[in-house]
């Protein structure tokens, strides 16, 4: 019986730091959680060579009213706006709302949405923090011109 409490004092421990270790990429880009309202706040063209962000856009206008909740149960609601072209004001109104199903894999940092069973749209993560959202759109472009392929990124924050 002693050794039973020994192992289970030495080896169990042991198992539960292996597993914590096993987590530790999944809760790198987890350290935030993707659940929540978010909004587009920055668009990002990030070198492909050392990361270092080459240009910077902020989101201005109606695309920076545009609001994506994720919500726990694993449902979406999206708000798209855009300009009321027949207001003076040009206040902004809704253009689209889409609703559906979530998915998230940690392992490969891919949200799938869908629509009907459909997946309509796929997010690849960058990083996702307690407060930002970073996603990349794109990655087949030379911005900066030193023949290495540089990544396109869409930040989000998250709304309070």
């Amino acid at each position: 019986m002693k050794k039973r409490s020994v192992w289970c004092l030495v080896v169990l421990p042991l198992a539960i730091v292996s597993c914590n270790k096993d987590d530790d990429n999944a809760k790198a880009i987890e350290s935030g959680s993707v659940v929540g309202m978010w909004q587009y706040t920055t668009a990002e063209a990030v070198s492909g060579s050392d990361t270092t962000v080459i240009l910077t856009e902020i989101i201005t206008g109606c695309s920076a009213e545009n609001r994506f909740e994720m919500a726990a149960d694993q449902t979406f609601h999206f708000v798209f706006y855009e300009n009321d072209a027949s207001d003076e004001d040009q206040d902004c109104i809704i253009r689209q709302e889409t609703t559906g199903t979530y998915s998230y894999d940690a392992g490969t940092k891919i949200i799938a949405f869908s629509r009907n069973g459909t997946v309509v749209e796929s997010w690849r993560l960058q990083s996702v923090t307690a407060d930002r959202l970073r996603i990349i759109e794109n990655d087949d472009r030379d911005y900066n011109n030193d023949g290495i392929l540089d990544k396109e990124i869409s930040v989000l924050a998250r709304v309070p």
